[in-house]
């Protein structure tokens, strides 16, 4: 979608997608900190559709702690090489 040329907002989309890279780490903490607490996004969805949610964080669970922490990484870093692979695609289509 982001090497189409007829997108609309295409430039909008670009920069949503790569935001999470240049957003501070100590930003995208706080964020996901609130996401996984017992109170959070995560836990109040899986109420509103009937799942059973954590008593605690999500960051405090043995189960859960390790998949959390690899969601926001790859959250604040897909952007980065989404970018490195979209200017990939532009090079190679240039080329031909």
């Amino acid at each position: 979608m982001i090497n189409s040329k007829h997108l609309p907002f295409k430039g909008l989309f670009k920069a949503g997608f790569f935001l999470p890279s240049v957003i501070s780490m100590v930003v995208i903490s706080t964020i996901w900190i609130y996401l996984y607490s017992a109170n959070g996004f995560f836990n109040n969805m899986m109420k509103l559709f009937g799942m059973h949610a954590l008593d605690t964080s999500w960051l405090a669970s043995t189960k859960t702690a390790l998949i959390s922490i690899m969601i926001m990484d790859i959250w604040a870093a897909i952007g980065y090489y989404t970018i490195l692979f979209l200017a990939g695609l532009q090079e190679y289509w240039r080329g031909i």
